[in-house]
């Protein structure tokens, strides 16, 4: 996984090599790979944050897809009992409720 990754990455940069005669130094030779690390890390919390926002749009689904089904019924009703006509209100309440009720289940479906 990438958590996996990146605490590997994390561990290899501490790698120290160090060489005492007359005069001692020490170098990180894998600090090259800090900016593969940071990058690693970005999209772990990337992916962790997409999949958070999918399961809370699987969990609201079914409530959002009852009201879009409710303003649709509400859409079909006002159609049927106007005489008068009232085109915008119920083409508005029906084009929210299909979307709702029907495109984004269907979207979700579609998706997995």
């Amino acid at each position: 996984t990438l958590r996996t990754l990146n605490a590997f990455l994390s561990t290899a940069q501490e790698i120290e090599v160090g060489l005492s005669f007359i005069a001692s130094g020490s170098a990180r030779p894998l600090k090259v790979l800090e900016p593969i690390d940071d990058t690693v890390e970005r999209i772990a919390g990337l992916v962790f944050g997409v999949m958070v926002a999918t399961g809370v749009i699987a969990v609201a689904l079914g409530p959002v897809s009852a009201i879009g089904l409710g303003l649709l019924a509400a859409a079909l009703a006002v159609w049927a009992l106007s005489k008068r006509g009232h085109a915008g209100l119920p083409r508005r309440l029906a084009w929210y409720g299909g979307f709702l009720g029907l495109a984004l289940p269907l979207a979700l479906v579609v998706s997995e």
